[in-house]
């Protein structure tokens, strides 16, 4: 069985603005790195449009940490977790 990872990236709400510039490395970055990622997105509310970020990669826990440190929004995240992740449904 493949490992899995959660990462959970918190932004750094004073760090927004460059975290917004920095929009078009990220998307490149993720692009270039498309294959281990199993899902991503934004946990959002209408008030806080932009609260974290959560990635699922298909990569065990020291490649996690490697994309993570090299993503282009690294240094606008307030906290970074990971964590072990063990998909259940839908069965592969």
């Amino acid at each position: 069985m493949q490992s899995q990872v959660m990462i959970i990236c918190t932004i750094d709400q004073k760090k927004l603005p460059t975290l917004l510039k920095s929009r078009e490395s990220h998307l490149r970055y993720i692009a270039q790195n498309e294959k281990n990622i199993s899902f991503a997105g934004i946990v959002e509310t209408e008030a806080d449009p932009y609260q974290q970020i959560v990635y699922f990669l298909d990569v065990n826990f020291e490649m996690a940490q490697s994309f993570i440190q090299n993503d282009p929004y690294f240094n606008c995240f307030e906290e970074v977790k990971l964590l072990p992740f063990s998909k259940k449904i839908p069965r592969s």
